[in-house]
């Protein structure tokens, strides 16, 4: 028998670029310029993004601290500062010397208030003297007696005000460190501020203890002390003055 006979067209193969029976034929039409244009546009993109991470690799890598040969991280080497003609901050300033006028002229303005308040402690001293009386009423009742050492005392200390004479050495500290700046600023002159303080505050710690002596509540000892202590704070403030003077 014969072989059955397939309908027509059943053994015909779609012809290139045409549908099939599914309606997707074998072969694909050629792109047009326009699809061909935008596959290269993302072959560039991807190419070029891939090209950007490498260059972000190698930048971290750069950066990156590495283990050296006692095994901690080092860090990338310091830029090299260039060289500068400025003056040393203030921590290097014992290098440079103020010109020896300016140095002489703060340590006359310093000097001139040390000598106010050692000659206003001079002036009470000799006041004092050694006068005492047996108690507070005594006391009191001589100050109505302008001759007595009592009241000769009380109207030195109203009138000099020195208990409460901090304007002096801070003026004379404002004035006289005007002349220097952060490079050639001696040290001793910060140091004369604390003392000259010091001698200000230890005149009027003398006047209490004087004051006390007075009425027989403080002994010659304790006005000798007192005494002690301001003479030392003059020695002091003119022993920084000397320093002054040489930029220390």
């Amino acid at each position: 028998m014969g072989q059955p006979q397939r309908p027509p067209g059943m053994d015909q193969r779609p012809a290139p670029g045409q549908p099939g029976r599914h309606g997707t034929g074998y072969q694909h039409a050629p792109r047009s310029g326009q699809g061909r244009s935008r596959s290269a546009l993302a072959r560039h993109k991807i190419w070029t993004g891939f090209g950007i991470f490498i260059v972000l690799g190698v930048i971290v890598y750069a950066l990156t601290p590495r283990p050296n040969n006692s095994g901690h991280a080092s860090a990338p080497p310091a830029a090299t500062a260039s060289p500068s003609n400025a003056r040393p901050s203030p921590s290097v300033a014992s290098t440079y010397l103020a010109p020896l006028s300016v140095r002489n002229h703060a340590g006359a303005i310093l000097t001139a208030a040390v000598n106010y308040y050692a000659s206003t402690f001079a002036r009470g001293q000799a006041m004092v003297g050694n006068t005492q009386y047996p108690n507070a009423s005594v006391g009191l009742a001589a100050m109505e007696n302008p001759d007595s050492a009592a009241s000769r005392f009380a109207e030195w200390r109203k009138s000099t005000g020195i208990e409460e004479n901090v304007s002096t050495y801070e003026s004379a500290f404002s004035r006289a460190d005007a002349g220097f700046n952060a490079s050639d600023e001696p040290a001793s002159i910060s140091q004369w501020m604390q003392d000259a303080g010091n001698l200000q505050g230890d005149i009027s710690q003398w006047i209490n203890v004087v004051v006390s002596y007075q009425i027989s509540t403080a002994s010659q000892a304790n006005l000798d002390a007192a005494a002690a202590t301001v003479r030392t704070d003059i020695k002091d403030a003119r022993h920084d003055i000397s320093l002054v003077r040489r930029g220390k």
